[in-house]
């Protein structure tokens, strides 16, 4: 009879294989323990394909991140955005008194600088509000 035997190796790779000393009847029951194996640990399953030996099966589970690692990254993304906004802002402030007490030459320089940091505050808003949006529709998602 056949058993099938799921185990880690040294790279932390989870293989299943045809073994006497196998825990699992059916090859089936060891793929399902091994993929919450995978998924737990966060890394590779390869098995062999049944219909074609010489094909191993790879399935990749380290890119999959938990409910609570998504939210913590857009909340670290909303709080980027909001110190984003608040350097352009700074520079801002910055620009608009150069360009106050710049005359002649400089003062055309300076108002261009000014407009520039200007569009950035525009975009640097948006990318906030996308961020905030972002983070509703995650905690939203997470109720559900």
């Amino acid at each position: 009879m056949k058993k099938w035997k799921v185990f880690t190796d040294n790279k932390g790779v989870v293989n299943i294989i045809e073994a006497n000393d196998g825990n699992f009847f059916t090859l089936e029951d060891a793929q399902i323990m091994a993929k919450k194996i995978a998924k737990g640990n966060r890394a590779v399953m390869k098995f062999k394909n049944i219909e074609d030996d010489d094909v191993d099966i790879t399935l990749d589970y380290t890119s999959i991140l938990t409910r609570d690692e998504i939210i913590n990254k857009q909340h670290s993304e909303v709080k980027i955005s909001k110190a984003e906004l608040i350097v352009a802002k700074a520079q801002a402030l910055k620009q608009k008194q150069l360009y106050r007490q710049s005359t002649g030459q400089q003062k055309f320089e300076n108002k261009r600088k000014y407009k520039y940091t200007k569009e950035r505050i525009k975009r640097e808003k948006i990318a906030l509000k996308d961020a905030e949006r972002k983070l509703k529709e995650t905690l939203k998602s997470k109720e559900e």
